[in-house]
C-alpha cells in the first residue's frame, strides 16, 4: 500500500490553506498511523511534516523570486 493513505488526505486537507494553518493541522495527525499497511515510516505526523516542509521552502523560494 502506499503512504498515500497518509499523504493525499493531508494534501487535500492543506490545499489552499495558508501557510500558518498548516503546523496546527500537522499536529494533530496521529503519530502512528492507524492503517496497518501503512509505508510512512516512522509515521504519519513525521512523514507529512517533512513532506509539508519541502513544500514550505518552495512557496518561499517562489514568493522570493516574483
Amino acid at each position: 500500500m502506499s503512504v498515500s493513505r497518509c499523504l493525499g488526505p493531508a494534501v487535500r486537507a492543506l490545499a489552499g490553506t495558508p501557510r500558518a494553518g498548516w503546523g496546527a493541522h500537522i499536529s494533530a495527525l496521529p503519530e502512528r498511523c492507524p492503517h496497518g499497511d501503512c509505508t510512512a515510516q516512522p509515521g504519519c505526523r513525521d512523514y507529512v511534516a517533512a513532506y509539508f516542509r519541502v513544500q514550505w521552502r518552495a512557496a518561499v523560494r517562489r514568493e522570493r523570486a516574483a
